[in-house]
């Protein structure tokens, strides 16, 4: 089968021919439909601490449809059903996180396209315990947002959010949107988004920010407490650069919490004494767990989340090098997905 295979950092990911998985008992075979480019294959490929093996095959945001079932993998599949997955591959029995449904916790989990190989590729091997069926009338192209708008679902859950709390996040790449997208339809009554790119400024508004910022062309600050009268009960930081959880802290209101998704692997610094004056909440949220995908997938196949805004292409093998790398450089593209069947 065809698949993006990572090889070294500095070097484009290289579309090879590899080996199609084998199915162990208990798993199915996947042909992929969809998979998102995520911000997190970024950071795995670029010099730092979280650099994926030689010859990983990236990629967690997917569809697709069961073409194998294996032994063992249960009676619910079907071949040709249409499904996604939960991404973690747990230990189930470390007695710790395992068995709390917090996967993404455990110590052993390998995570699909990081620890485990991922869906840029024809077909990927998934623990039947990760799948998740789609629900009739989700389509697969709005399906593969299952995984970000997941996460975006479960920091407004782990944030407590109170309907009638005005919010401000910073930042509307998915996950900023998902947030955005999260907090409306739980109640917020100011969802407001901060975000240099226009054009993702008008996703933040089509997903259901109740007012944008430009913070390049204003004082952050003001410019809230000018839209909802006064400073943020909720901060919510998605951008994951060095320098935001002092700002974020700044920016909440006394007693005020600050949850933090931006994916930041450099050293960060802020003056303690400003929370501390503040009595403020700092927290942050580490992916989903299979409850936010559930839920995720019902609100999409009701029609009472829309991912539309935040796709903003669709490529095959022939443009997926380019457009990874691409990506590192900052632009006003969204999610890209990979459709790895387009161009067989």
């Amino acid at each position: 089968m065809r698949a993006a295979v990572f090889h070294e950092v500095g070097t484009p990911l290289a579309i090879e021919e590899v080996a199609k998985p084998e199915l162990r008992p208990g798993d199915v075979m996947i042909k992929i439909e969809y998979c998102g480019i995520c911000g997190s294959d970024l950071h795995a490929t670029q010099a730092g601490d979280l650099v994926v093996p030689d010859g990983m095959i990236l990629g967690h945001e997917f569809t697709g449809e069961i073409v194998e079932i294996g032994a063992e993998a249960g009676d619910q599949w079907q071949l040709g059903q249409q499904v996604t997955a939960v991404p973690v591959n747990a230990c189930d029995d470390c007695g710790r996180q395992c068995k709390y449904n917090r996967g993404i916790h455990c110590a052993n989990n390998l995570i699909t396209g990081f620890g485990a190989p991922g869906a840029y590729a024809e077909y990927i091997r998934v623990d039947s315990g990760n799948v998740l069926a789609l629900p009739d009338g989700l389509g697969l192209r709005e399906g593969a947002a299952a995984e970000p708008l997941a996460v975006g679902h479960h920091v407004i859950d782990k944030a407590n959010m109170r309907p009638g709390t005005n919010v401000l996040i910073i930042g509307a790449g998915p996950i900023g949107l998902s947030c955005a997208a999260f907090a409306r339809h739980c109640g917020a009554r100011h969802v407001v988004v901060s975000e240099i790119s226009e054009s993702r400024r008008t996703r933040a508004e089509q997903m259901g920010a109740t007012a944008t910022l430009d913070p390049g062309a204003c004082e952050v600050a003001e410019a809230y407490a000018a839209l909802a009268g006064g400073p943020p009960d909720l901060v919510i930081e998605c951008v994951g650069v060095p320098g935001m959880l002092g700002m974020c802290l700044d920016l909440v209101k006394f007693q005020g919490k600050v949850m933090v998704c931006g994916v930041c692997t450099q050293a960060e610094t802020f003056v303690p004494l400003a929370a501390l004056a503040k009595e403020a909440c700092l927290q942050w949220a580490l992916g989903y767990e299979k409850r936010d995908f559930e839920v995720v997938l019902d609100l999409l196949a009701e029609g009472r989340i829309d991912p539309q805004p935040m796709i903003t292409h669709v490529i095959g093998f022939e443009d997926l090098s380019k457009r990874f790398e691409d990506l590192r450089t900052p632009s006003d593209e969204c999610k890209i997905l990979l459709r790895p069947q387009s161009d067989a």
